[in-house]
């Protein structure tokens, strides 16, 4: 998502000397859903402009992502992005039955959630709705995924008995 160009510099300078001393990038945390008929995924398959739009937006992606790239490198892509988007899109308006839609936000159905942290989601029509299209896409293709217990077991190993029941206790009291 654009910001105002003078929060970057600041946004930039925040996340240069975390991302250095942990020795990693940062990570982004967002919640996407994607909702597209069998219409729409035809005729976004089919448009000539989609590599162009997988281009460009990796482009973005690379200007506002990474703690070394300025500001005033990702400012041309957020138009181009949408004259692409809105191009594609206008491949189904006589398309019967094509819909697109793309919730973004923190869809979080807990009690802390839903009452503490002022959860909130966007919901994107139309040619908007493709921009979070390709960060699922990207997802999809840059995530290991587990497929056994074992492995997740490793990777996030269970707490002990006694953090759980403490656990339980905390979060029957709030």
């Amino acid at each position: 998502m654009p910001f105002l160009p003078t929060s970057w510099p600041i946004v930039v300078a925040l996340a240069r000397p975390s991302a250095q001393a942990l020795g990693n990038r940062p990570k982004l945390h967002q919640k996407v859903q994607f909702l597209g008929t069998q219409s729409l995924w035809k005729a976004i398959a089919e448009a000539p402009e989609w590599p162009e739009f997988m281009s460009t937006y990796l482009a973005y992606r690379d200007a506002t992502y990474a703690a070394d790239k300025s500001a005033d490198e990702a400012v041309p892509y957020p138009a181009q992005l949408q004259s692409i988007a809105q191009r594609i899109h206008a491949r189904t308006r006589d398309i019967e039955g094509a819909a697109s839609f793309a919730l973004v936000g923190s869809q979080n159905q807990d009690y802390r959630g839903m009452f503490m942290d002022g959860e909130v989601d966007l919901l994107f029509s139309g040619p908007a709705s493709l921009v979070p299209l390709v960060d699922l896409i990207f997802l999809e293709g840059t995530t290991t995924w587990v497929t056994d217990q074992a492995t997740l077991d490793r990777l996030v190993p269970p707490p002990a008995e006694y953090w759980r029941r403490w656990a339980r206790i905390l979060k029957d009291a709030v």
